[in-house]
């Protein structure tokens, strides 16, 4: 066995036996020294026989004011009028440790939030000689944790506020878009010009609502409140139901649509209504972004998962784009964009969450001014609950 002897500049090195380190004196030397805790000894009636450095760095009392004082002492009016300690004390003995959480006090007045653990000392009799008292101050621990707290509850607040006014926003924009396209209707012929404005109104009356949704949809997944109806599903049919209804922003931008390899059918457990509207997103988000290009949908299913791929050959990302695309609020920065071309960067953060809440998972490769793929994997059979 190699000996490993190490040089302690400027400091002299006491010569001890193995023994030595199972001796009192070494305990004692031990106790002492420990900083980060308050280390201590009471007699069976609770006062203070001994105190180390970090008892007097914690509580603020030099050993030779506080040996021989009651342990009360730190305990805050509350407690005493109540006789938490010697309650403590009984409890110890009783149980044969116990562990406490609560405010203490300081010599200078001020309160500390500690973690203390008292445990009874018997003698080879089993009379009672005292007890050992470890204290660690854990006030800065529960400040985090307060700041935590707070900021649990206030994001539950804005969110149950979203909700709420989420609802009562959309009612009135619903039977706003409804006039409007009732009036829409009845002038296009007469009053070109009037259609174009009211054509502006439905626009952007739609366009908020879509905004809303969004808000909707993320406080409902940021309180637990999304509810999942899952059923039988048949992908390629989705798909196809998909493109039709998106099709139109796709020929906006003289985009070519095409189905890729999917065979027959596909059939899987899951939300029609959330998986729609997340490959409504995506194509729409293609569309959009792509321009006299071609987007193209592909499903397969292996090893008892769907994989959902749409493509386009649009302006592409960058990494760095790649990396935060999914984040909320985060929006690629198109110096060109046109009208219809912005957006809340709510959309694809949304539907990573929703894609999630059903056991899936969403990816994206993309090449600056080449094009994006975007990739879904969900379960074929969804085992989960249908309330997440």
């Amino acid at each position: 066995m190699v000996e490993h002897k190490i040089d302690y500049p400027g400091v002299e090195v006491a010569e001890s036996e193995l023994e030595d380190f199972s001796s009192s004196e070494f305990f004692q030397l031990l106790v002492a020294a420990v900083r980060d805790y308050a280390i201590f000894m009471l007699d069976p009636n609770g006062y203070i026989r001994t105190w180390n450095l970090g008892a007097e760095r914690s509580k603020g009392y030099k050993a030779t004011e506080i040996i021989g004082q009651h342990f009360s002492l730190f305990y805050t009016p509350e407690d005493r009028l109540a006789g938490r300690p010697e309650k403590l004390l009984k409890l110890a003995v009783q149980e044969g440790r116990v562990e406490d959480e609560g405010w203490r006090m300081r010599k200078d007045g001020t309160r500390f939030w500690a973690d203390v653990i008292l445990t009874p000392l018997f003698t080879n009799g089993n009379r009672l000689r005292g007890f050992a008292k470890v204290t660690r101050d854990m006030t800065e621990k529960r400040a985090i944790m307060d700041r935590m707290e707070e900021a649990l509850s206030a994001s539950r607040a804005k969110s149950a506020f979203l909700a709420n006014m989420s609802h009562e926003l959309r009612t009135p924009l619903n039977a706003i878009i409804g006039y409007a396209e009732m009036l829409d209707e009845q002038i296009r012929e007469t009053s070109p010009e009037l259609s174009h404005d009211m054509s502006k109104i439905i626009y952007s009356s739609r366009h908020l609502l879509s905004i809303i949704s969004d808000v909707l949809d993320l406080s409902k997944i940021e309180a637990g409140h999304l509810d999942l109806k899952i059923e039988t599903v048949d992908v390629v049919e989705l798909i196809k139901e998909v493109v039709a209804s998106a099709q139109p922003l796709a020929d906006r931008n003289g985009n070519e649509v095409r189905m890729g390899s999917m065979g027959g059918s596909i059939l899987m457990d899951s939300d029609p209504l959330r998986l729609r509207q997340v490959l409504y997103n995506l194509f729409s988000n293609a569309a959009k972004f792509t321009k006299n290009g071609r987007i193209e949908f592909a499903a397969t299913a292996f090893k008892g998962e769907v994989e959902i791929q749409i493509s386009d050959t649009g302006i592409g990302m960058s990494d760095a784009q790649s990396e935060r695309i999914f984040d909320m609020f985060y929006r690629v920065d198109i110096r060109d964009q046109k009208e219809g071309q912005g957006g809340t960067g709510l959309g694809l953060a949304i539907s990573r969450l929703l894609t999630e809440a059903m056991g899936g998972t969403i990816s994206v490769t993309s090449v600056k001014d080449k094009g994006s793929t975007f990739t879904i994997r969900l379960p074929r059979h969804y085992s989960r609950p249908t309330r997440v």
